[in-house]
């Protein structure tokens, strides 16, 4: 754990000389709450006392556990307030995968997931590099995974996002394996469905062997591999959740009528009938919320926790939205509450699966 940050220091030259920036600099120009960045420990002292270079800046911190000179880590920024709380989620030593590492690199990854979708949809419609089957799958899986606040508020909306979990392209090796389970003679065509991985891998096939530009193809290529690399991750991601049963984490691309993000969700079996389910969203109008749903059966238990009073003021006064939208799903509110709180739950849960130990950083 490392503790106590003494001070930061510029490294970028002021017209008089280098500044110091204090506490507060640091939490409002230097570290956003769950951003990664690479550091280098540039000097390691007896006691715990580090010098480490990242972000443009040079700053000391205290580890109860030893980091070694030269070596670069990637942090992770848990919190800023009351003290500036960095976790390390990798480093580059080490070549063994974490939850955490592999949770936070593909965080930018995944907020950009739904547009990229759209992008390569009019892709391969301009160039028309995929046979008419494949861009009619791609068609449909960009309308299902454009998760709206319209079609969020519908009452099929349960229903959609079982497909869109489906058709998102980590269940597509299981059912690969299920069909061949049934013999080349029990399988119809098509029986994978409208599975987003196996969609991504047949444009890239088709594209190889069309007569599109290269600029056309190669453009598209990196596209498709760019996302089947998110994906692999994320099936790689819920291996290493399970191995410390954590759960299971998924996520669906989110269109707010200004900008692309994603909801992530973690969620824990805990009895036959109980689930908890750790939810992380960003709002154009209510910043980040993060909120916690106890399900045991029909009963529904909400907790919200948020970084300002005020939109404390503003989830509580739509408690009987929610309730009617519970109801509308057969469901029942039966606990409800909304705190203001830094701590992000969903980055201690990740943290839990990490092969380092001790290697949670506050500053």
């Amino acid at each position: 754990m490392i503790k106590n940050l003494n001070f930061l220091r510029s490294r970028r030259p002021s017209s008089t000389s280098t500044r110091y920036l204090t506490t507060k600099d640091l939490r409002q120009k230097l570290f956003s709450k769950g951003e990664t960045f690479r550091g280098t420990i540039i000097r390691a002292e007896p006691g715990g006392k580090v010098l480490v270079s990242g972000k443009g800046a040079i700053f000391t911190a205290y580890s109860m556990e030893k980091l070694l000179s030269g070596h670069v880590y990637q942090f992770l920024v848990r919190k800023t307030r009351p003290v500036i709380e960095l976790r390390i989620v990798s480093a580059k030593h080490n070549d063994r995968p974490s939850a955490l590492g592999l949770w936070a690199s593909t965080r930018p990854a995944r907020g950009r997931f739904g547009e990229a979708l759209i992008e390569l949809q009019a892709l391969i419609s301009e160039t028309k590099a995929a046979s008419k089957p494949t861009t009619e799958a791609l068609e449909k899986l960009v309308r299902l995974a454009t998760v709206t606040q319209k079609n969020l508020s519908s009452a099929d909306t349960a229903s959609q996002i079982a497909r869109l979990l489906m058709a998102s392209g980590i269940f597509f090796e299981s059912k690969l394996a299920n069909l061949a389970k049934k013999g080349p003679r029990n399988v119809s065509a098509g029986e994978v469905g409208y599975d987003l991985k196996h969609v991504l891998l047949r444009i890239l096939g088709e594209v190889e062997h069309s007569n599109g530009s290269m600029k056309d193809n190669a453009a598209i290529t990196e596209k498709v591999i760019q996302m089947l690399h998110l994906i692999e991750r994320h099936q790689i991601l819920n291996l290493l959740i399970m191995e410390g049963n954590l759960g299971w984490f998924w996520f669906l691309p989110i269109y707010d009528g200004k900008r692309w993000d994603s909801a992530e969700l973690l969620t824990k079996k805990l009895s036959a009938e109980t689930f908890s389910i750790w939810i992380n969203l960003r709002l154009s109008r209510l910043g980040p919320i993060r909120a916690r749903v106890d399900l045991k059966g029909r009963s529904v238990g909400v907790t919200f926790y948020v970084d300002d009073h005020r939109i404390v003021e503003l989830v509580s006064a739509h408690k009987d939205m929610l309730d009617r939208k519970i109801q509308a799903q057969g469901l029942r509110l039966t606990a409800f509450f909304c705190n203001e709180a830094e701590e992000d739950h969903l980055i201690s849960y990740m943290a839990e699966t990490s092969h380092f130990e001790g290697l949670h950083v506050e500053v």
